[in-house]
């Protein structure tokens, strides 16, 4: 296992990871689409073999559609199997014990712009472990340039036990990362080329406490000078070995160098620009948080958060239905139809599925494929039926929607069409011909004013349209093959804007409904929280202090049409977005690794200065296990409860992620829902660590004590049931208040372990345990990993 959790928990916990997963992506890119697993493209010839390099040929069977790769394609590859292999083998060491099982020459259109028409020889290994189980997994070469485009190898937990601490720090492995690129790529990349992403713009994967220790790089390439669109992204284990490297190359031409406006200019240009508005902004990102009255906070939104500017033209360039401070707003009119709501109950399945049909023509030809009664991905306390319908069997079209079983509004649906790319068309087959708009940008304006009001309850009083021009014109680099129109809906409370609470309607060419995204948190319950929210820092205060902190950036980025060089705003030397509090006047992050909002802490809180305790929290602060106060302190000698260890290890496991982890089970009487708690309680009785009871309560915020401190842990390294034979331990025994401990086989393993040790004399069962406690217990916990029988937590 790779978590102690049961399987259908951990099953039901992936699949909403990927979800929560997919729908951050979509707020910060668009849409969300399918993602595209390796081996979909086209491909042409299909080499099986030992390893030894030893093959036979073969025609790679392939779905009914697809064309093989032409001779021409083919005539392109100046690298051979056997030297992509060796590059693999000489570049990896541990493919020296593995198995080659195939070797594939296909296409690369994975993304528009990127790989456009390039062929990279695929190769599937087969690895064994020495648990005797095996792993397979491909690697791809590019087929032309001779460079490691993809490399990932499966982990085994008995042949790399690289836990913490590593044996290899980060800044040793950003080393290694270094020169794995520099040698992945032939020398075609140097190392001065790479220039490390932000790491509050670059999540990457999250930052977890156990487990296998991870260090994850990001580099953008240098081209000209300046940084490009395209990226290098490599893990090394605590180890020093490579775990994983994604290569992303552009095979777009990059415009020249030298820009029409200079950097001086283009600052003046974004503050010239820049407008702050106010709005409510989430102080957590999570769907788990989003509904709780003390996430939210007023601050000051600049517009460019949202706009770039052409280094050449000197025109700005504006991220569509974001929702900034420089959109204008329009009122939506009155309207016959307006969202009922329904009544009598939960709906059916079958009563989802015609709610569905009644605003959407679906298609004859789509079969119903799935029904499922969920929770709602964005955190709210009711169900929501999520319906699919599918056309064909492989790769064929899909329709997928969400209906509140409640309201029986809907919630999302979408059609979605492979790309044809990734169906098997090339770069040098003729594309499918764009249908073009048969109604006009009025009327399609006004169709989608008239369905916001149908589909959205008090859509006139909550929402305002973003921008009157609806206009997308078709991307067919991407499989696009109509032009379309999308309207973005931003939702207010009294007249201010909720950041990121956005509803999006899309129309077909023909000004027909084709896809409906609603991204609103449901204001039931928050309105009188948001009321006590005022600003106490003026406007002009606010933009001055963020003025003097902003710089433009000369940079290379991929839009629909080409490469550009372009100026993008910088913060503090960063990409990611700002804010500005505007009841503190901080500039904060808008969203950091931990999903949330806040001050981005430049050094340690003082009050550890000098603390005993003071390696141990500045590690769990760094893991994000700890944070400080709003006062920017940390409080070491104040007692935790009972629910806080609880979401300290659920952290610490799944990090940055846990807030999207969410079960629908009640397990107390008292942990509802919107219980901060919540998460915490649900992965320890997942685990098998405490005993779920409905009918009665935990009290988790009750201040956590040594003695049940030391029953958490022993269920946690699952000694709990040798604990209950241990209680004539002669150390515990001898201790002066041997009586006090009601579990003392659980006191005899954690003393024995070092994780919970008596003092003068005395285990002191019902003494607090403080921040600067658990934290050292924390750390002693994660020290134990790979010293156990059974694997601690993960």
């Amino acid at each position: 296992m790779m978590f102690a959790l049961k399987k259908s928990a951990r099953k039901d916990r992936a699949v909403k990871l990927a979800v929560a997963g997919t729908l951050g992506l979509s707020l910060m890119y668009g849409a969300a689409q399918p993602g595209y697993a390796s081996g979909l493209d086209a491909a042409s010839t299909v080499i099986q073999g030992s390893g030894s390099g030893s093959v036979s040929e073969s025609v790679k069977a392939r779905p009914e559609g697809q064309e093989s790769m032409d001779s021409g394609q083919m005539a392109k590859a100046k690298i051979s199997k056997e030297q992509a292999e060796q590059t693999m083998r000489k570049l990896f060491p541990i493919l020296q014990q593995a198995k080659l099982d195939s070797v594939t020459l296909e296409n690369t259109n994975h993304v528009p712009n990127f790989n456009s028409g390039a062929i990279a020889w695929e190769m599937r290994w087969t690895i064994s472990h020495k648990s005797n189980s095996s792993a397979s997994f491909s690697t791809r070469v590019d087929a032309v340039s001779g460079e490691v485009l993809t490399y990932t190898t499966p982990y085994d937990r008995e042949d790399n036990q690289s836990y913490y601490p590593p044996k290899v720090s980060n800044a040793e492995a950003e080393k290694i990362a270094r020169q794995i690129i520099e040698k992945a790529s032939g020398g075609k990349i140097r190392q001065a080329q790479l220039v490390q992403e932000d790491p509050n713009f670059y999540w990457g994967e999250p930052k977890r406490l156990f487990g296998p220790v991870r260090h994850h790089f990001s580099y953008h390439i240098k081209v000209n000078g300046i940084k490009s669109v395209e990226n290098v992204q490599v893990t090394v284990d605590g180890n020093g070995e490579i775990r994983d490297y994604h290569r992303r190359p552009a095979n777009s031409q990059y415009p020249a160098a030298s820009a029409g406006i200079k950097q001086d200019e283009a600052e003046k240009l974004f503050k010239e620009q820049d407008k702050l508005v106010l709005h409510y902004v989430p102080a957590d990102w999570s769907p788990a948080n989003l509904h709780e009255k003390s996430k939210w906070m007023l601050a000051y939104v600049p517009s460019t958060v949202a706009i770039q500017l052409d280094a050449q033209s000197g025109k700005l360039i504006e991220t569509p239905g974001f929702g900034n401070s420089g959109s204008v707003y329009a009122d939506i009119p009155a309207a016959t139809e307006v969202f009922k709501p329904h009544q009598g109950g939960q709906l059916t399945a079958e009563q989802a599925e015609e709610t569905i049909k009644a605003a959407v023509a679906v298609p004859s030809d789509f079969t119903l494929s799935s029904q499922r009664l969920g929770e709602d991905y964005r955190g709210g306390k009711g169900q929501m039926w999520n319906l699919s319908w599918q056309k064909g069997q492989f790769m064929g079209e899909n329709l997928n929607a969400v209906v509140d079983a409640s309201t029986g509004e809907i919630r999302h649906f979408s059609f979605f069409k492979y790309p044809r790319h990734i169906l098997g068309d090339t770069a040098d087959q003729e594309a499918p011909k764009v249908k073009k708009t048969s109604v006009t940008e009025q009327q399609a304006r006004d169709t989608a004013l008239k369905l916001i009001v149908k589909l959205y309850p008090n859509a006139r009083e909550e929402l305002k349209l973003i921008n009157a021009e609806g206009l997308r014109k078709a991307d067919n680099s991407f499989g696009d093959q109509e032009d379309r129109f999308q309207y973005t809906f931003q939702s207010f409370y009294k007249g201010t804007p909720l950041l990121r609470n956005t509803v999006t309607v899309s129309l077909d060419a023909d000004g027909k409904l084709s896809a409906y995204h609603n991204e609103t948190v449901k204001l039931d319950g928050l309105g009188a929280s948001l009321d006590l929210l005022t600003a106490k820092i003026s406007e002009e205060a606010a933009r001055s202090s963020y003025h003097a902190e902003l710089k433009a950036e000369l940079t290379y980025e991929a839009f629909i049409d080409g490469i550009k060089l372009i100026y993008k705003p910088l913060i503090r030397g960063g990409r990611a977005a700002h804010v500005i509090d505007a009841q503190t006047g901080e500039i904060k992050l808008l969203f950091n690794r931990d999903g949330g909002l806040g001050a981005e802490q430049t050094s340690i809180p003082a009050d550890i200065e000098g603390h005993w305790a003071n390696s141990q929290i500045t590690t769990l602060i760094n893991y994000g296990l700890l944070k400080p106060d709003p006062d920017g302190r940390i409080h070491p000698d104040s007692s935790i409860r009972y629910g806080d260890w609880m979401n300290m290890i659920r952290r610490g496991v799944y990090g940055e992620h846990d807030g999207y982890l969410r079960s629908e089970e009640k397990h107390f009487a008292d942990v509802q829902e919107d219980s901060e708690f919540k998460g915490g309680v649900d992965f320890f009785v997942e685990n098998s660590w405490l005993k779920a009871n409905p009918g009665n309560k935990l009290n988790p915020g009750r201040t956590l004590t040594r003695g049940e401190l030391s029953i958490l842990l022993a269920n946690m390294l699952k000694y709990g049931k040798l604990a209950e034979h241990m209680t004539d331990d002669v150390r515990i025994a001898s201790l002066k208040d041997s009586d006090k401990i009601k579990n003392k086989g659980a006191a005899a393993i954690v003393s024995n372990l070092g994780l919970l040790t008596p003092s003068g004399g005395r285990f002191n069962p019902d003494a607090p345990v403080t921040k600067a406690q658990a934290a050292v217990v924390m750390m002693r916990l994660v020290e134990l990993q790979g010293k156990t029988d059974t694997a601690i937590l993960y």
